[in-house]
């Protein structure tokens, strides 16, 4: 096998899909090095010669509320925040996090896909409470589905990373 599905999952498709492929994008580019980076581009060419290979990374550009309403990267850089995330690789949300400026004082990491419960909300609202913390930093794939519950006395805190 010449490459393996990225990312994982049973939903993938299986690595000579790639033969199919008009254009190759690798994400989350700006925690690797130029030398992994040019390494892959190789790899690719070897099989595609013409296709285009890119790198991207994820840039925030502005946090948003419950309500909806937008802030600047500044207003939240340098607060203590939690970080609450069902995503595969909770580590790149928080280096990004990080990147922004802000200090994270904690993380609540859920399984891929998960679907949040009111019981994930009461223990985010104790874990705050217990660490002083009055900023919780979520994706805005998880804020969809927190959003369908009752975010009483944490709707204010939360800020989803656009």
């Amino acid at each position: 096998m010449l490459f393996r599905s990225f990312p994982r999952g049973v939903l993938r498709e299986p690595s000579d899909s790639i033969k199919r492929a008009d254009a190759v994008v690798f994400t989350k580019s700006d925690f690797i090095d130029a030398s992994k980076r040019e390494f892959l581009a190789e790899r690719i060419k070897t099989v595609l010669p013409d296709v285009p290979v890119a790198f991207s990374i994820h840039r925030p550009t502005f946090f948003s509320d419950t309500t909806g309403a937008a802030y600047a990267i500044e207003e939240i850089r340098m607060r203590r925040v939690l970080l609450v995330s069902g995503i595969a690789d909770p580590s790149y949300f928080q280096k990004t996090v990080n990147k922004l400026g802000c200090k994270i004082a904690g993380r609540i990491d859920y399984p891929d896909h998960h679907k949040f419960t009111q019981k994930d909300i009461k223990n985010i609202k104790v874990r705050c409470s217990n660490d002083e913390i009055d900023t919780v930093v979520i994706t805005s794939k998880d804020f969809v589905k927190l959003k369908k519950l009752d975010l009483y006395g944490i709707e204010q805190k939360i800020f989803i990373l656009n």
